[in-house]
């Protein structure tokens, strides 16, 4: 096809082709060389020109032109432009290298136009995009629309703009399917903020899928190794899932799920608390790398037993909590030294305690007698038990009383070996008060003997000034007989 007006001319004068061979008689390849030969059995349609057509059904040669072709009850035109319109109304015309077609009467809408830049309108006489198809009308399918069917099985797709009569979504671009009986609701939706429904006409965001009991959204990566491609992001059972799926899409695993009360599992679609983590036996369930990677904390389940690992170790085993040991036999086992800066307590209130029962005093001079008859050792502590080698003052377990060791006899309870020394001591003051009271009974007892013998010793010094005062007197009296004989 030659000439500026090749697009429209061409759709045009195809239709002549169908209009001048449908009521022909001719035999094969004949061909009338005037101003429009034809050819019934070969198909083609020349205007102005004496040869078959060999680039199309119909050509039309440059600078041919002719004021009109009447054929039948239609009317054929031809100038500056060429139309042409049937008994009911419908006209197909080509002007200024355009083509159009519609209905007649200034109103009427535009049934197609395409243009010289290569733009085609349906619906409007000025398309501004190759496809550019328009509607308007109060309907709710009125607001432009287009299928893209399969005739061998009837069913298709529809692209619509839906109308004004469709409250709350007006304007808004959706795709439905038609399975061959019936049509789908909206599968898609996009509304004028350019939020993106899938499975809603209604959507609250940029993006947002809704899907009865499961919605998911898939993710893939084709650059990854087999059957590890795909992830799975998914709203079902009112969490949030995350999922690592197969590359055949019919299996997969939970990696991780969110609930709707800020509960976090991972390896586990269940959890109980804020995190919740199920790792396999013998795996690490948590590590937690220090900035520079040298030091990491692992926290795992195995053998029973929940796992701290890092500089030091805590296992759980049935309630009891060791440190430095993997066998804890205690509450609270250390295998090593524990440090505390502002005190520790031992729980002794009335108020955790019952069956409470007084020792009686009698005890308290077993408990005496026993702890003088302790010896105090000097030991290191084995390194495998978590020892350092340094030299320390104590007891050996086996040789304390039984009221001051663990269950096992291996250890000693300070809080009770205290409560076995205070014991000792109240028998011990006993002791220093019977004493004391024997000791003032014997100074008293001294003291009066003392004050007796002091009388005594004064009555005897006055015996002895009487007797010195009588022997002066018969000294006298001797003397004096003495003299009288003489």
């Amino acid at each position: 096809m030659r000439g500026a007006h090749r697009p429209a001319l061409a759709l045009a004068l195809v239709l002549l082709t169908l209009i001048f061979a449908e009521g022909t008689g001719w035999s094969a390849c004949d061909w009338t060389s005037y101003s429009v030969g034809m050819s019934e059995n070969c198909g083609g349609v020349g205007v102005g020109m004496s040869s078959i057509p060999s680039f199309a059904q119909m050509e039309v040669v440059n600078g041919f032109a002719a004021d009109s072709v009447s054929i039948g009850s239609s009317s054929y035109q031809f100038g500056s432009g060429f139309w042409l319109e049937d008994l009911n109304g419908a006209i197909l015309y080509a002007s200024g290298g355009h083509i159009r077609i519609d209905s007649s009467g200034s109103s009427a809408p535009v049934a197609l136009q395409a243009s010289s830049g290569g733009n085609v309108g349906v619906g409007t006489a000025s398309p501004g995009a190759k496809l550019d198809v328009e509607a308007s009308g109060s309907g709710a399918w009125d607001a432009g629309r287009i299928f893209l069917g399969d005739t061998s099985n009837g069913k298709k797709w529809q692209l619509s703009n839906r109308g004004s009569s469709d409250s709350g979504n007006q304007n808004k671009f959706m795709i439905h399917h038609y399975d061959g009986s019936s049509w789908t609701s909206a599968l898609l939706t996009v509304d004028l903020s350019g939020n993106v429904g899938i499975g809603t006409t209604s959507p609250q965001d940029v993006f947002h899928v809704s899907r009865s009991s499961y919605a998911p959204i898939v993710l893939s990566d084709t650059s990854q190794a087999t059957n590890a491609k795909t992830w799975r992001i998914a709203n079902a059972s009112a969490q949030l899932q995350f999922a690592a799926i197969n590359d055949a899409y019919s299996s997969g695993t939970d990696v991780m799920v969110l609930t709707r009360s800020g509960n976090v599992g991972i390896g586990t679609t269940s959890p109980a608390a804020m995190l919740h983590v199920s790792s396999p036996a013998g795996t690490i369930g948590v590590q937690i790398p220090n900035s520079n990677g040298t030091d990491t904390t692992y926290f795992n389940y195995t053998d029973g037993k929940n796992w701290i690992r890092g500089t030091t170790i805590l296992a759980d085993n049935g309630g009891n909590v060791g440190i430095g040991t993997t066998s804890p036999g205690y509450t609270l086992t250390v295998a090593g030294t524990a440090w505390v800066t502002s005190g520790s307590w031992s729980g002794s209130s009335r108020d955790f305690k019952e069956g409470i029962v007084r020792v009686p005093e009698g005890e308290h001079a077993s408990m005496l007698d026993t702890l003088l008859e302790l010896d105090l050792s000097r030991y290191r502590y084995k390194q495998e038990l978590g020892g350092d080698g340094s030299t320390r003052l104590g007891f050996i377990a086996e040789e304390m009383p039984l009221d001051v060791l663990s269950p096992d006899g291996k250890g000693v309870d300070v809080y009770g070996l205290v409560t076995y020394v205070v014991g000792g001591l109240k028998a011990l003051y006993g002791r220093l008060s019977s004493l004391e009271t024997s000791t003032r009974e014997a100074a008293r007892q001294t003291d009066a003997r003392l004050v007796a013998c002091e009388h005594a010793q004064s009555a005897l010094a006055d015996d002895v000034a009487a007797m010195k005062r009588e022997m002066a007197a018969m000294r006298a009296e001797l003397t004096a007989l003495h003299l009288a004989k003489n």
